[in-house]
């Protein structure tokens, strides 16, 4: 099994995308929305990557132990949404992780991304991923 590196595996082009978040809601249903379907389906996917890998580091550390995997996922859905410092500061240990009890205050991005796609183009993007 090859080692997830995140600052090599994201790309800056998702980045962007998730920093117009920043802006609000909107800015970034805005930004998903002006995107063809295959490059909405990409980003989608390097977001799924990124959560996935953020909830499964969480999950072997002290403040994600025993968290179900909902709560993880939705912890690390909102840690994308903070953007590429916060996430890899988070991931490598470099930031301290808010108290579990804070969780459900953080803002996440996932329901955008499939909400815009099924606004767009009515189908949901989960089908365009290989889980």
């Amino acid at each position: 099994m090859t080692k997830y590196h995140p600052e090599d595996e994201l790309p800056e082009s998702f980045w962007q995308i998730i920093e117009t978040f920043g802006d609000g809601k909107e800015a970034f249903r805005l930004r998903l929305k002006a995107l063809e379907k295959e490059r909405l389906i990409e980003m989608f996917k390097y977001f799924v990557l990124a959560r996935t890998e953020m909830a499964d580091v969480m999950s072997s550390r002290p403040e994600g132990s025993g968290a179900s995997e909902d709560t993880l996922d939705d912890f690390a859905d909102a840690i994308v949404a903070q953007g590429r410092d916060t996430y890899l500061e988070t991931y490598y240990e470099k930031r301290p992780v808010p108290n579990r009890g804070k969780w459900e205050e953080l803002e996440t991005v996932g329901h955008l991304f499939t909400d815009t796609f099924y606004d767009n183009f009515g189908e949901n993007i989960y089908n365009y991923i290989d889980e």
